[in-house]
């Protein structure tokens, strides 16, 4: 009888510790999902980055719980700001990365370091949405100067297409 109480109070200790352990996991994961909404509201990248990386971790921990209305509810919630974060970024890059605006602003070179920490904190198809559309936006130039229907001598102008894009970066 003894070893069957003992039995039976080691399992309701662990039953014990697992919820006070997810309770506290909720906790941390409400409050950085609320931290996170401030920061993508403030733009504040470099402390989001950190963020997102907590967060992401806590929200696979609850993907089981997600038929609980309030967990799916703050699940949905990250995922907004998440989506808030990446098109902030994107803004952020269409607006700054211009040559003026990047040697004119040194706040601007630290803004988007801090946003290519959250590009990197998202998923990976993010970094390379984002790469994408910044080589698509600095070869739209290359393709005007040197179109495809250019006749002749394509291999002489090697050398003038590689001075261009040296400069160019």
């Amino acid at each position: 009888e003894i070893c069957v109480d003992i039995e039976r109070l080691d399992r309701a200790k662990n039953h014990l510790t697992s919820s006070i352990t997810t309770l506290r996991r909720l906790s941390m994961f409400v409050s950085g999902v609320e931290q996170l909404e401030l920061f993508a509201l403030r733009r504040q990248y470099g402390d989001a980055a950190n963020l997102l990386q907590a967060a992401a971790q806590l929200a696979s921990h609850f993907e089981s719980y997600s038929e609980i209305p309030k967990v799916k509810e703050l699940q949905d919630k990250h995922r907004t700001i998440q989506n808030q974060l990446r098109a902030a970024v994107f803004d952020d890059f269409h607006t700054t990365w211009v040559p003026h605006v990047m040697e004119g602003d040194s706040t601007a070179q630290k803004k988007l370091r801090d946003a290519c920490l959250v590009v990197n904190a998202l998923e990976p198809s993010v970094r390379e949405e984002l790469v994408g559309n910044l080589t698509n936006r600095e070869l739209t130039n290359y393709a005007s100067v040197f179109s495809a229907h250019e006749s002749g001598d394509f291999l002489g102008r090697i050398a003038r297409r590689y001075d261009w894009i040296t400069r160019q970066l």
